[in-house]
Formats: structure tokens, C-alpha cells, sequence
């Protein structure tokens, strides 16, 4: 199970009272369903289809009983609808999406071996459990927005002595058949010869690469001119974009942001201390905007337990988080309070933030998925946090 990337959330977050009046800022949400398991436990990794009709589950066997993929209907009682032996294919999945249009879903596994940076492989399912594609060799995968629909793109990372070859392929998004292949080579520091630049990081549907050109010298003023941000496709073989980088300190940071949070669209950070706070997104243009604080406060907050699901869409980011119990200062002294998950929303193009509604969560730390108007939460131990026996389906109040 190495490589696993937990999309987890500690679900700590404070309901705060002013003398006798609870903090009236947020609703709690009403649970609609639960799903329970009599042995072994449900995988962290879950995922909801972003119609909000459909969830999909491994249930891990316990000893050397079989492991299940799990569909379940959400449209109303909470119903399974198909349920797959993977026993063969994995005990334990490294992730699970959807797709776009909520009709097929993606099980991402990796195969026991030495590496350290194990290829992945995916296998592809339809609503109904029959396995409709295969996906093999590969370190990320993402879907791309095309004209008329999607494409999912398969991107692998090969090192052989100091080249790297980056090869990115792409596949029919209904029928998975695979299609064109773009291959780069660059050294590991990620420069190229031809065209001549130097990859920086990958935009998030890894089509194409974010790079630095050096400036040429420029013989009026006998000095280079400033390097350059070029985004290069890999399939035209194109820059498709050129501007000036005009502070390198800062175009730097934003890199190494990056780099860490390649699958992220619009990325929301926290910066500054407790209590000074600045909170901000960088766009999908990485142009730095300041945000509104939420409410309740930023401050209240424990930063560490931030977390932001990833999403195909542009338009809206959700996200988590857990107020920081031990805060004596702003609660006045009280240092045992309730603690509560909040989940909120923010409109990207307005930068308005939304709380969606809360959980009663003591001590425990959440895996959650939203998708439509269904958040899907699984409670876990602090520590442990592979998964529960049991899965809390929610309604978001429009």
C-alpha cells in the first residue's frame, strides 16, 4: 500500500457559544443514510460521482477473505448496486474518481515491488460493475476538458541516469480505448534541448508543461533580457503561451507551490500567524488573490487540519476545516469545547465562502467526498486512518 495518497480531513472544528448563545453560523447536516460492515473495514479512498448519485467503496477483507469494490445508488435509501471482486487486482486502492459525466469509475491501484516510485495502473468500470478498460504504466492521471466532452490523460514519469522521459497518453473518456501519445525528454533537472527550456511543472491535466525560457542577450544593452514563462504542449509540439518573468524570487515560489500541488485548479493557502492570518487562492492563472475571511473566523482555525478536494471544475472549491480547541485566548479561557467538522464552499469567480453545514465529530479525524448535494464521510482514528467499518451519507441543503 505504499504511494497511498489519503484525501483526509480531521473533522475537530469548534461550535462556539458567546455565554448561553451557540454560534448560529451554520447548520448541522442532516444524515440521510449509513452504510456498516460486519468485519474487516471500509478503505479511506472513497469516491461520490459529482451528480451526487452514486458512491463507490472497497470493503478490505479481513485475513484472507476477499476484498469488494462497492457501488451504491444515492438517489434515494442508500442502495448497492454492484459489487466486484478485486481481490486479484488489489487489497486496497490508492485512489477512486469518477468521471466527469458520473458514468464510469476509476479504480487506481499500484503493484507490490521495490521502486520507489511505483507506476500506477487503473481499471475502469461502468455503473453496473462490468469492467470496461484497463489503463496500464502510469504516476498520475487526470481528465482534460475537450471540445464536446472529456479525455482522460495518463502521465508517466521514466529516469534512466540522468533522462527523464515524460510520457503523456490519452484515452477515449467513454470508451477508455487509448489514443495519441507525446513523449518529452529532458535531464532531471528538467531541461530540455529542443525546443530549448526548462519544465518547471505540469498544469493539472498534464497536457501540457509550464516552463522557463532563458532570456536572450540583448546586445543594446549588453545584458540578457529577463527569462520567460512558457506553457508548451506537448501533442501540437507549440508554446501556446509567452510572458516575461518579470520577479524570479517570486515566480520560484509559486513554482515549488506548484510542483506540490499539481492537480489542484485554483489552490487556496494560508499564510501569516494564528492570529494575523492572510488567506488567499492562487488561480488557475497562478495571479495570487486575496479572500474574504470565512466564517467563522480564519483565525479559530487549526491550519493543519486545511484540506481542499480536488476537482475537474474551475468554477468552485470545497473545503475543510478544524478550529483549534486548545485557543483559550479567543474562547474566552473554555479549553474543552465541542468539536465539530465544518465544510465549506467558495465561488471562484465572486471569492465568496460558504459554510455548507457541519458534523458532530469528537476526537476523529474524516475522510469525506462531496458530490452534488451528498457529502460521504467515513470516520477514523487519529492514527490509524486506513478506514472504519462504516460510511455516513449526508444531505447539503441547497
Amino acid at each position: 500500500m505504499m504511494g497511498r495518497n489519503l484525501f483526509i480531513s480531521a473533522g475537530l472544528i469548534l461550535c462556539l457559544t458567546t455565554g448561553s448563545q451557540a454560534w448560529a453560523g451554520g447548520s448541522k447536516l442532516k444524515k440521510v443514510g449509513q452504510l456498516k460492515v460486519k468485519s474487516g473495514y471500509i478503505d479511506a479512498h472513497i469516491a461520490v460521482s459529482d451528480n451526487g448519485r452514486t458512491l463507490a467503496y472497497v470493503h478490505v477483507g479481513e485475513g484472507k477473505k476477499a476484498s469488494f469494490l462497492n457501488l451504491v445508488s444515492l438517489a434515494g435509501a442508500p442502495k448497492r448496486i454492484a459489487r466486484v471482486n478485486i481481490t486479484k487486482t488489489t487489497v486496497a486502492p490508492v485512489r477512486l474518481l469518477f468521471s466527469p459525466d458520473s458514468k464510469r469509475l476509476v479504480l487506481v491501484y499500484e503493484t507490490a515491488g521495490r521502486a520507489l516510485n511505483p507506476p500506477r495502473h487503473a481499471e475502469v468500470y461502468d455503473l453496473s460493475g462490468k469492467r470496461v478498460g484497463r489503463i496500464k504504466n502510469f504516476h498520475r492521471i487526470a481528465f482534460s476538458r475537450i471540445k464536446g466532452g472529456w479525455q482522460l490523460v495518463a502521465y508517466l514519469r521514466t529516469i534512466r541516469g540522468q533522462q527523464v522521459t515524460h510520457s503523456v497518453t490519452l484515452y477515449n473518456a467513454t470508451t477508455f480505448r487509448r489514443g495519441k501519445v507525446a513523449r518529452l525528454s529532458s535531464k532531471r533537472s528538467g531541461e530540455v534541448k529542443k525546443p530549448k527550456m526548462t519544465i518547471a511543472y505540469w498544469t493539472p491535466d498534464f497536457t501540457r508543461a509550464v516552463t522557463k525560457v532563458q532570456g536572450e542577450y540583448n546586445r543594446t544593452a549588453d545584458a540578457r533580457d529577463p527569462d520567460r514563462e512558457k506553457i508548451y504542449d506537448l501533442f501540437t509540439r507549440k508554446f501556446v503561451s509567452d510572458r516575461k518573468i518579470d520577479q524570479l524570487a517570486e515566480w520560484a515560489k509559486i513554482k515549488k507551490i506548484r510542483v506540490a500541488n499539481e492537480a489542484m485548479i485554483n489552490l487556496l493557502r494560508i499564510k501569516g500567524s494564528q492570529k494575523n492570518p492572510t488567506w488567499e487562492m492562487l488561480d488557475k492563472r497562478n495571479a495570487r488573490v486575496k479572500l474574504p475571511n470565512t466564517s467563522p473566523p480564519l483565525k479559530w482555525f487549526d491550519f493543519r487540519s486545511f484540506t481542499q478536494q480536488p476537482t475537474w471544475s474551475d468554477k468552485k472549491v470545497l473545503f475543510s476545516f478544524t478550529v483549534d480547541p486548545q485557543w483559550p485566548t479567543l474562547f474566552g479561557q473554555k479549553r474543552n469545547v465541542a468539536e465539530v467538522f465544518h465544510l465549506f464552499s467558495l465561488d471562484v469567480s465572486s471569492r465568496r465562502t460558504k459554510l455548507l453545514g457541519t458534523i458532530a465529530s469528537p476526537k476523529q479525524v474524516f475522510a469525506w467526498r462531496v458530490g452534488g448535494s451528498r457529502l460521504v464521510v467515513v470516520r477514523l482514528h487519529r492514527y490509524w486512518k486506513l478506514g472504519h467499518r462504516a460510511i455516513e451519507i449526508y444531505r447539503i441543503p441547497k
